[in-house]
């Protein structure tokens, strides 16, 4: 893959389209780390087989199809404001969406249904880093969450030069931001991989 290229395909991760934006969905569901990453997280929500459970930025719906395999009677919601990415997510998890324990939405946290009961496990990965304002989108996720219900953001650093100290740092502020929304139990986990480790900060509503 020549330069230009590599600069045009990593310009659609923040929200992939077309023809460019379906191949970023190829490699976010193919590549070893991602799929280690959202398998990762996944564990870490500790779902239970009755649990609602929210992904922002779904992507290719990788980690929705891992959460799906720990549900029975639960029901898993994928929101992404890439139609691209639904798409794919919708092909990967075809059985889920006709037995309507998967529904997808092209939008944000807001193009929510009106009276969509609240999630007892709400999380993103690799969406913190693109949010302007983080403090608000952590208190807009914390208002759909069920009592006792867990947040998890993970994140792994990306660019030319992306550092442990930079992804500490990150988490430090996000811990701040939840800790602030009211979450308790604010806690980080770290899952070393190369360069640099990915990192999910959790915290629950009281």
């Amino acid at each position: 893959m020549n330069e230009r290229l590599i600069r045009v395909v990593v310009s659609q991760f923040a929200q992939p389209r077309g023809w460019v934006g379906s191949l970023v969905g190829f490699i976010l569901a193919n590549r070893s780390s991602n799929v280690q990453r959202g398998r990762w997280t996944v564990e870490l929500l500790q779902l239970s087989p009755e649990h609602r459970v929210l992904e922002i930025g779904c992507g290719p719906g990788v980690a929705l199809r891992a959460c799906l395999e720990r549900l029975k009677d639960g029901r898993v919601v994928g929101i992404d404001h890439s139609d691209v990415m639904i798409a794919q997510a919708r092909r990967r998890n075809a059985d889920a969406v006709r037995a309507k324990r998967l529904e997808l939405i092209v939008g944000t946290l807001a193009d929510l249904p009106a009276g969509e009961p609240a999630f007892d496990k709400i999380f993103s990965i690799n969406v913190i880093q693109f949010i302007d304002d983080k403090p608000a989108f952590i208190q807009d996720c914390v208002k759909r969450l069920a009592p006792n219900g867990l947040l998890a953001i993970t994140f792994q650093p990306r660019g030319k030069q992306p550092t442990r100290e930079a992804a500490l740092t990150m988490a430090n502020a996000i811990t701040e931001s939840m800790t602030l929304a009211g979450l308790t139990d604010v806690h980080t986990e770290i899952l070393e991989l190369r360069p640099v480790p990915a990192i999910c900060v959790l915290g629950r509503r009281g």
